[in-house]
Formats: structure tokens, sequence, C-alpha cells
């Protein structure tokens, strides 16, 4: 009779354990809910979020403008069985129609991470500078060295001064090798296809 009661003990136990890895498997415990990136599209200046030109001179006193667009949407996705959905925006720099390159800021967010990724993509789509600013500096957390791109606390470019900056770039080319990103102006400079240094002078 002992023996009954031990055996029926585990078979419950079993159905327990049983039903909370299926629950675990099944739901993520996000269903229906809304992810918020604020904290993403709060380190941009407000005169980006406002889709204010950006001004850039060269070491050579040349002038350039480039035109913003600030977008926002909301990102549909699932995790197994749950549906949930995530903001996201988009900040879109050229120089207008005929320009040949684009810079794109993109804030987005997975059932798990929040990323800020930062683009500098030539008119022909190929090979572009890529990074990500860590969210735990965006957070005001201590970081080390990113992994990707290299992290500046201070940084001269054209005899301007800058503080915190993310410098992302590619090696295997001297055109549209290098971008530059602080949380104070957004875009603090970048290399045109010309070998161009582009280095921010103000907002409109």
């Amino acid at each position: 009779m002992k023996s009954n009661y031990i055996t029926l003990f585990f078979l419950l136990l079993l159905g327990f354990v049983f039903s909370c890895n299926n629950d675990e498997e099944g739901s993520s415990g996000l269903d229906g809910s809304h992810i918020e990136i604020s904290e993403l599209s709060n380190f941009l200046p407000s005169a980006i979020r406002s889709g204010n030109n950006v001004n850039f001179r060269s070491p050579a006193d040349a002038q350039l403008t480039l035109m913003t667009d600030y977008r926002e949407s909301v990102d549909e996705q699932t995790l197994g069985e749950d549906s949930f959905t995530s903001d996201r925006f988009l900040v879109s720099m050229t120089e207008g129609a005929s320009g040949d390159y684009i810079i794109n800021l993109v804030g987005s967010a997975t059932s798990d991470t929040k990323s800020f990724n930062v683009l500098l993509i030539p008119a022909n789509g190929t090979d572009p500078v890529r990074g990500a600013i860590p969210f735990d500096h965006i957070t005001g957390t201590s970081i080390g060295q990113p992994s990707q791109g290299e992290f500046f606390s201070s940084l001269d470019l054209g005899g301007m001064a800058f503080t915190d900056v993310f410098k992302f770039n590619r090696e295997i080319s001297s055109s549209f090798s290098e971008l530059y990103i602080n949380e104070e102006v957004g875009v603090v400079a970048f290399r045109d296809g010309d070998n161009t240094l582009w280095i921010f002078n103000g907002f409109e």
C-alpha cells in the first residue's frame, strides 16, 4: 500500500514538471505585450528626432548639408505561440535623391534584446560601414571597449572636440570607410566616396 502511495506521488510530480515545461515552451510571457525603446530614441539629439538638416564641413572648409528623415513604426513579432509588438525608429540622412550614399541609424527590439545600429551605405548598396552602439552605454552602465568599432571618451576631429564617440570603419577601402557617432550630435563625422572626412558643424 505504501509503495502505491509513493508511485502515485512520483506520477503527480512528473505530471507537474511536464506541465511546467510545456508552459515554458509554449509561452514566453510576451503574448499581447509591447516593447518600448524610448531609451534608444532618446540617445539621439532632439534636432535629429525633429528632422533638422545637419551641416558638415571638411578639413579644407568645404560645406555639406544632409537632409534628415526620422520615422517611427511598430513591428509585429512572434515567439513560439506568442505575438507581441515593439517600437522601431529609422533615421535616414542623405544629400538628396542624387546622393551616392545614405546614413541610417536604426533602433529596434526583439524578445530579449534592444539594439541601436548604424550604417553608412554606398548607393550601390555594397559593403556598408556598420556597427552597433552598446545598449549598456545607452542605459548608463559601465562598458569597456565595444565589441564593434572603437570608443573614445574624447576625440579631436578637424580642430573640433567631441566626447564619448563611437568610431566604426572598414579597412578594405579608403572611401565610405569611417562613421563616427555620439549622443550629443548623432553623426559626428563620416568619410565619403571621395575619401573626404566630413565633420559635424551644427544643425539648421
